[in-house]
């Protein structure tokens, strides 16, 4: 039988809170590894910017305005310079950006002010002014883009 006071122990005691803290410490640097991971990208959309699209008054009310965002991303150690379209549409107070890509298989769609729509030239989709689904294979309404008022002008907030 082994004495509890013997060196042995003692020994033993140290390997083991040895082992403990290497454990402890490896497991600390991976949680922040893996949560700096997880968290940054959440972090940068939050960091977003603000576009100032004009003034609020020049928009007429029900009719959509088409205009051509130039977004610059970070795509690895690149900046990549994309091209963005959006219609702001005015309804009452309210402004809303809504995204020009159908929602069926990503078309650009154009407004018919003749036929007071968004038509999308691959499947027929069709869309009113405020971006709903009127005709057509789209499964969902037209993607909104973040928007407010800023005293009279329009800003659009990307991610």
């Amino acid at each position: 039988m082994v004495n509890p006071d013997s060196e042995l122990v003692k020994r033993r005691t140290v390997l083991g809170w040895s082992v403990g803290a290497v454990i402890t410490a490896i497991s600390g640097t991976m949680a922040t590894l893996i949560g700096g991971a997880i968290l940054a990208p959440v972090r940068s959309r939050a960091a977003g910017r603000a576009i100032d699209l004009g003034p609020a008054g020049d928009l007429a009310d029900g009719v959509p305005r088409e205009v051509t965002l130039r977004v610059e991303r970070e795509d690895g150690y690149q900046r990549v310079v994309e091209q963005r379209t959006v219609y702001l549409v005015k309804a009452g107070a309210e402004v809303r950006a809504l995204s020009a890509t159908c929602t069926h298989l990503g078309c650009r769609i154009a407004w018919d002010s003749a036929g007071k729509e968004f038509r999308c030239p691959c499947h027929g989709g069709r869309f009113d002014a405020q971006g709903r689904v009127t005709g057509g294979p789209p499964p969902r309404p037209l993607d909104t883009v973040p928007t407010r008022i800023d005293g009279d002008r329009i800003l659009i907030d990307l991610a």
